[in-house]
């Protein structure tokens, strides 16, 4: 949900003048955000507006949501550069998990 409250982390910036960079700064570069079983492509389009492909995960929140294959496909589809695609479903998780 940070995604939807940047504006509001951002006018956290003005009061915590101890930090060196914006607050949406520090959560762009140090948290990656999951798909979390939400594959609307308006949110994966609002995800990748906010940071880049290299800081999403693809996860299905299973066993609460248990989309089918061509759900899947439909939100990789989304993706239009075929390295985000790759990154998205599984690289950044072996390079943050450093399974490869």
């Amino acid at each position: 949900m940070l995604l939807f409250w940047m504006d509001r982390v951002d006018s956290l910036s003005s009061v915590a003048k101890h930090l060196e960079r914006r607050v949406s700064d520090y959560i762009k570069t140090n948290i990656h955000i999951t798909s979390s079983g939400m594959f609307q492509e308006r949110l994966l389009r609002h995800t990748l507006d906010f940071t880049s492909a290299d800081r999403v995960l693809f996860s299905t929140d299973y066993p609460f949501h248990r989309p089918d294959a061509a759900a899947v496909e439909q939100f990789f589809d989304a993706i239009p550069d075929p390295s985000d695609r790759s990154k998205i479903a599984s690289g950044n998780a072996e390079a943050l998990f450093r399974l490869a």
